[in-house]
């Protein structure tokens, strides 16, 4: 084995004391020691001459005993830059702050960050000029949030290596216990999910994985009517997500083993804001807007023959009879629905034989004739305006075929 030295004892000094303390066990100490190059012999009479409050002596002969206890390097409180093989310890008590790593250190150089303090405050391990962590395109800064997480950084060719990452077992339980979790950590430490913590909250957000149709992301909690909000920040947008070619379709759904019913979607702006689709006002019944460059399909309700014909506006614009073989009684349409100046087209043929026509008294024609007698074989159109003022359907153009 190589000499030991002034870093690999800091670090064994403190690995032996983790296990002392009861934070490591002995097995996961000898390890971690084995790790730095102490064989195992060594590294057991490491454990128990730290348990002994003394320097321990060489228990190997290739392994020579540290020749002086190491003083703790100074804590640092705010931001700092840290040197090629520094062991920087960091007191995040009043607040966070950023270890900046050197630019372009000499290959193979270490560096030690150690957050010391108990709160949550997170420091902050920062590149300088474009090195970055772990793979070549890897993050430019790592976090360090638990109490006495440690990680050991090792310079190579423009990459910050994360040898060890590591913090005590009992300040992970403490940190990730389900009613103190403030943070989700990306694989490089970095911030993946942020919670704002609300004394006595009695509602939450739910994510459940088991639905057969897909997870399910919902609110949840006492309250009887809970809104889900989606908030993207300054100008941005919420978008929704699909595979590559896919339509993404936003619905409504009973739930997992529940009976499908007629639901609504309601879309829904706040105050005297639109709805848009791709930025354009969409159009709704009520609202008062204008139409451009629309093509207005006519909705036609056709039958062969019938003795009577009772418009309804709400199927159709357009009521034809192809082959009227019968007299013929057209009613007034009841429909409820029917605004002033809306248009109504009754489209007639007979089946070669000339048929009656009688027309109720709200069909009222304007400077016109009705017609009451079909042309054998030939199309008769007549055409209604509705008059809201006097319920009376105005016609105004009667056209037979020549």
């Amino acid at each position: 084995m190589e000499k030991v030295n002034w870093l690999q004892r800091y670090l064994a000094e403190e690995i032996s004391a983790d296990q002392v303390n009861g934070l490591l066990s002995r097995r996961n100490a000898t390890l971690r020691l084995g790790l730095l190059g102490i064989g195992a012999p060594a590294a057991a009479g490491l454990i128990v001459a730290c348990g002994e409050n003394r320097t321990p002596a060489a228990s190997a002969a290739n392994t020579p005993a540290p020749t002086a206890k190491v003083h703790p390097p100074p804590v640092k409180t705010a931001g700092c830059t840290a040197a090629a093989g520094e062991i920087v310890c960091c007191d995040a008590s009043l607040g966070g702050f950023t270890v900046t790593l050197p630019e372009a250190p000499d290959d193979d150089a270490r560096i030690v960050v150690k957050k010391i303090d108990t709160t949550s405050n997170a420091v902050l391990v920062q590149r300088s000029g474009s090195a970055v962590f772990n793979q070549p395109d890897g993050p430019s800064s790592i976090q360090l949030a638990v109490p006495s997480q440690t990680v050991i950084l090792r310079y190579q060719s423009g990459v910050w290596y994360a040898e060890s990452n590591s913090c005590p077992s009992t300040s992970l339980d403490e940190k990730y216990t389900p009613l103190n979790v403030r943070e989700l950590m990306d694989a490089y430490g970095g911030t993946a999910l942020a919670v704002t913590p609300i004394a006595g909250a009695l509602n939450y957000l739910q994510l459940d994985p088991s639905a057969t149709d897909g997870p399910t992301l919902s609110a949840a909690g006492k309250g009887t009517h809970l809104n889900l909000f989606l908030g993207a920040k300054n100008q941005g947008s919420v978008r929704i997500l699909t595979d590559s070619g896919g339509t993404a379709t936003i619905g409504t759904s009973s739930g997992t083993g529940r009976a499908q019913l007629n639901q609504n979607l309601n879309l829904r702006s706040q105050g005297d804001g639109v709805v848009q689709a791709n930025f354009i006002e969409v159009v709704t019944t009520t609202g008062a807007q204008t139409i451009r460059n629309k093509q207005m399909v006519p909705r036609v309700v056709s039958k062969d023959t019938a003795a009577s014909l009772t418009p309804w506006l709400a199927t159709g614009d357009i009521y034809e009879i192809t082959k009227l073989n019968q007299r013929l009684t057209v009613t007034d349409s009841p429909d409820a629905t029917t605004f002033g100046g809306q248009e109504l087209l009754f489209r007639i043929r007979d089946n070669n034989n000339s048929q009656t026509i009688t027309w109720n008294k709200v069909y009222r024609p304007i400077g016109l004739t009705m017609p009451t007698v079909t042309v054998a074989g030939k199309w008769v159109y007549v055409r209604c305006i509705y008059n809201a003022s006097d319920t009376m359907w105005d016609v105004i153009d009667v056209r037979q075929e020549a």
